[in-house]
């Protein structure tokens, strides 16, 4: 039977990324059909199946031995058998494996988030420099603008009315002149 990637990475439950990484770290030589997608057989499967779990179970012993050994220091050195945990139970180990999945999705998750977030500011911060060169231009123009109208026609002093001639109006206007 034949398989594609996206297919494999549903049956180990991680995205077609991690499988073409796990083939490339394995130098697999594998077939493209018409279209260009990768045609696994059995053992190309049964090998990366047997490459990932290998790899969450060694990374799952190190995080367990690490953890035992950051926070249980007196423990660790009374009882040897702690340091390597023996699982003998299948479902124990395919929980652990499960469980090491999850941790490693839940960091990858965080990590594009974080990445995304960091494009968004990124992006806002390049939109907001491009309107202040926009208002700075359009400062630069009106003050150009501002000094030509100057120069052309320069602005008449205004005058002031004095209570003088508001009297003399006012005298004037009760005589009809």
């Amino acid at each position: 039977m034949e398989y594609k990637t996206p297919m494999i990475a549903r049956k180990l439950g991680v995205s077609p990324k991690v499988i073409m990484r796990i083939v490339s770290q394995l130098q697999m030589d594998v077939e493209k059909n018409k279209f260009g997608h990768y045609i696994f057989n059995e053992a190309d499967v049964n090998r990366i199946i047997d490459y990932y779990t290998k790899e969450v179970a060694n990374t799952e012993v190190a995080a367990t031995v690490a953890h035992e050994a950051t926070f249980k220091p007196a423990q660790v050195l009374m009882e040897p058998t702690t340091i390597m945990p023996v699982m003998q139970d299948e479902r124990s180990l395919k929980e652990k494996i499960s469980n090491a999945e999850l941790a490693l999705r839940l960091d990858r998750m965080e990590e594009k988030l974080d990445t995304k977030a960091d494009e968004v500011v990124a992006y806002q911060l390049l939109q907001h420099r491009n309107e202040i060169e926009e208002l700075r231009l359009q400062i630069q123009l009106l003050q150009v603008h501002l000094q030509k109208l100057e120069v052309t026609k320069p602005l008449a002093p205004v005058r002031e009315i004095t209570a003088k001639k508001k009297r003399r109006r006012m005298i004037l206007s009760i005589f009809g002149l």
